[in-house]
């Protein structure tokens, strides 16, 4: 019985973890024009684009970004995972 309430704390503070650090819409942003700064892309074009087809959905432990209706990033404990769709 110990052991299962020691499990059951231990979730809830993950949890509680990913919740808090749930990267917003603004964060993805600047990630992204930061990953784009590596390549020679002109930003001022990029930034526009992002922010007009950029869709944001919030579930509460992470984020799914998406740009045109297809998962670009996956945003969990202020970080984000890249995702290129085949």
């Amino acid at each position: 019985m110990k052991s299962w309430f020691i499990f059951l704390f231990i979730i809830a503070f993950i949890l509680i973890l990913m919740a808090i650090t749930n990267p917003s819409k603004v964060e993805y942003v600047d990630w992204t024009k930061t990953k784009l700064l590596t390549k020679t892309v002109k930003i001022s074009e990029i930034s526009k684009y992002i922010d007009l087809s950029l869709e944001r959905k919030d579930f509460v432990f992470f984020s799914v970004y998406m740009i045109n209706n297809k998962v670009s990033a996956i945003g969990v404990f202020n970080n984000f995972i890249s995702y290129v769709e085949s």
